[in-house]
């Protein structure tokens, strides 16, 4: 079992923290603005928590397929029931909301506890480290505390990477700053035009 060290992984995966950590503060965003819509009553609806992580990870999965497609030396989509983004030959990430100990609330399947173990699982591209992008919301969901990718084998996290810098400079993030949307899509856009010509 080869898993990428943290070292490694910041070398390897530098290129891909900006378009992960904004797609990932972009889900979170859709799901703001959704939770503003008011039902046929007019009433509010309040979301139960396995509802808004539901809605955040479709969301987010809009945003990371729309920054990765097409990308050289990249997968994106979904890989025998598992959404995903595979960098050839470096690690499969799957996005997930973090607990406050940076655990994840999904059942425990086989499946996952085989990708907990970093072993191989069939229709998965192969990958030498398996990892989890995700977030932590503050406690009423009004915004991101910290933006992660971990790795973990099984129930020990290996090592973590803080991608929140990548988004605003700032722990708690400002979703309702427009400014800082429109920035992010600008260095996004140029940061995936860079990569398309130095491959």
């Amino acid at each position: 079992m080869k898993t990428l060290s943290l070292n490694e992984a910041e070398k390897m995966l530098a290129p891909f923290f900006l378009p992960i950590a904004t797609s990932i503060e972009g889900g979170f965003n859709d799901f703001l603005n959704l939770q503003t819509m008011q039902n046929g009553n007019g009433r509010y609806v309040e979301y139960e928590t396995h509802t808004k992580a539901s809605i955040v990870h479709d969301c987010t999965k809009s945003h990371i397929i729309q920054h990765f497609d097409g990308l050289p030396k990249v997968k994106v989509g979904v890989f025998n029931r598992i959404f995903g983004l595979c960098i050839t030959d470096v690690a499969f990430i799957r996005f997930k909301k973090f607990n406050s100990d940076l655990s994840t609330s999904n059942i425990l399947t086989e499946q996952t506890k085989l990708y907990n173990q970093q072993a191989q699982i069939d229709g998965l591209p192969d990958a030498p480290t398996y990892l989890y992008a995700g977030y932590k919301p503050n406690v009423t969901w009004t915004g991101l505390e910290e933006i992660f990718i971990i790795n973990r084998i099984n129930e020990v996290i290996q090592w973590q990477i803080s991608l929140t810098k990548y988004s605003t400079e700032q722990v708690v993030i400002p979703f309702s700053a427009q400014e800082n949307s429109r920035e992010s899509r600008v260095k996004i856009k140029s940061e995936l035009q860079n990569q398309r010509k130095s491959s």
